[in-house]
């Protein structure tokens, strides 16, 4: 499993922003992850510490990912493979980037994101029209 964490997450008892914090003599790793559009790549400074979370029994690597040195703004990344390059995870989690829009279009455009109101037989069907729409979509924007 691939994941974004939040800051507050713990690893090995302590914060994840607060390894950040320690690992500030390591040197960054460069990634370089295609964009979005696959028509370029982006470049992204990442360090990796590897322990145990507080709700998982199994050892994981979190990268602390930076668009540049003088960015304020840390993401941090999970993955529950610790034998994968940083490199490689990250590049798993940008593919996993399609189903993340699908999602949010989903839930945001389509109103699926009210659904938590509705009875369970009207939001099946409403799913199951949704799927139906995309996947009609797909064959299009295929052909």
């Amino acid at each position: 499993m691939i994941c974004r964490l939040k800051s507050n997450r713990k690893l090995n008892g302590t914060r994840v922003k607060d390894h950040h914090q320690r690992l500030k003599h390591q040197r960054y790793t460069r990634v370089r992850v295609p964009a979005a559009d696959e028509a370029d790549t982006r470049r992204y400074l990442v360090r990796s510490a590897t322990g145990k979370l507080s709700s998982l029994s199994d050892k994981v690597r979190v990268s602390m990912s930076k668009r540049h040195h003088k960015d304020r703004w840390v993401r941090y990344y999970m993955c529950t493979d610790p034998t994968l390059s940083t490199q490689e995870a990250l590049n798993f989690y940008h593919i996993r980037w399609g189903c993340e829009v699908t999602n949010w279009y989903i839930a945001e455009r389509l109103g699926w994101a009210d659904s938590r109101l509705w009875r369970f037989e009207s939001s099946h069907k409403f799913m199951m029209v949704l799927w139906l729409a995309l996947a009609f979509l797909e064959l299009r924007s295929v052909q």
